[in-house]
């Protein structure tokens, strides 16, 4: 059984998967590769002891027969063992490009996680830069309310005063036209006096009762006084107004002075108005988008 059992070894196709491995059968695993290298070796040194036994246990073959069976049994382990050998290196050369590749993959994760960290650190200064120009811009928000508020102020308080100034105005046309009028009367009747008096003084010289003389002279002495009393008092008067007069020009100069003061502040407070409304500010969101945070005019969405 022993000698039948060789000889169906040597006999065997060397295709078969009994002794030899063919190359679509090699594993893509360099230490699979490794192992049939060991298992071909193996193979080897089995048929060159085969190749002292089989003469001396089987001595019917011939030697020519034998010899040529040997060396075809060697030539194709020796092309498998090349074949092996060669898918050994290209596997060794895979394996090696797999590394490279795995340890560049390895970069690029811990890259692509260095930058996943950067990115959500900008986000979160992002996020605190973002609340703090809305806190900013409620701020100014509030400010342009309150701005607007001091504004509709100054405006009611501007149409009051503009009133009061045409009413002062219309007043003192008033009082203007009234105290040149006095002023008219009375010099009408200061000068219808004077003539009177005039006219009548040499019938007053020319007369012989002298009580009567006296009389009128008396008369005419209380006459001048009187009149002297009521031109004191027309002066007195007309002072009286024209001071009034001088006080309520002042008056109006004082008015038209804080009109331009109120005007030269109402303008003032449009320009800071104008001034919070072109507030923007940039804002760059973690997805890529970039948006920009206006201030408009306040009651807008």
């Amino acid at each position: 059984m022993y000698l039948a059992s060789m000889h169906q070894y040597l006999t065997t196709e060397p295709n078969s998967s009994s002794l030899f491995f063919p190359p679509n059968s090699v594993s893509l695993s360099l230490t699979q590769t490794q192992a049939s290298l060991a298992e071909l070796q193996n193979s080897f040194f089995v048929l060159s002891l085969i190749r002292f036994i089989i003469p001396r246990v089987h001595p019917s073959l011939s030697g020519i027969e034998k010899m040529e069976d040997y060396l075809q049994y060697m030539r194709t382990l020796r092309t498998q063992m090349t074949e092996v050998e060669d898918q050994a290196t290209k596997l060794s050369a895979q394996q090696q490009i797999h590394l490279t590749t795995i340890r560049n993959v390895e970069r690029d994760l811990d890259f692509v996680k260095n930058e996943t960290k950067r990115v959500i650190e900008e986000k979160d200064r992002i996020m605190k830069e973002k609340g703090l120009i809305c806190s900013q811009i409620l701020e100014k928000q509030r400010k342009i309310t309150s701005l607007e508020l001091d504004s509709s102020t100054l405006n009611q308080t501007l149409d009051l005063m503009q009133h009061e100034r045409v009413t002062q105005s219309t007043k003192l046309l008033e009082k203007s036209s009234y105290y040149t009028k006095v002023a008219g009367d009375i010099i009408t009747e200061l000068k219808d006096q004077q003539g009177w008096i005039i006219a009548n003084e040499c019938s007053f010289l020319d007369t012989e009762n002298g009580l009567v003389g006296n009389n009128i002279t008396r008369e005419i002495c209380e006459t001048e006084e009187s009149q002297g009393n009521i031109m004191k008092s027309l002066l007195m008067k007309f002072d009286a107004a024209k001071a009034e007069l001088d006080q309520v020009v002042q008056m109006k100069y004082n008015l038209v002075l804080e009109n331009s003061k109120i005007k030269h502040a109402m303008e003032l407070v449009k320009g800071k108005l104008n001034e919070y409304k072109e507030i923007s500010h940039p804002v760059k969101c973690s997805c890529g988008e970039e948006y920009r945070v206006e201030l408009g005019a306040y009651g807008e969405a």
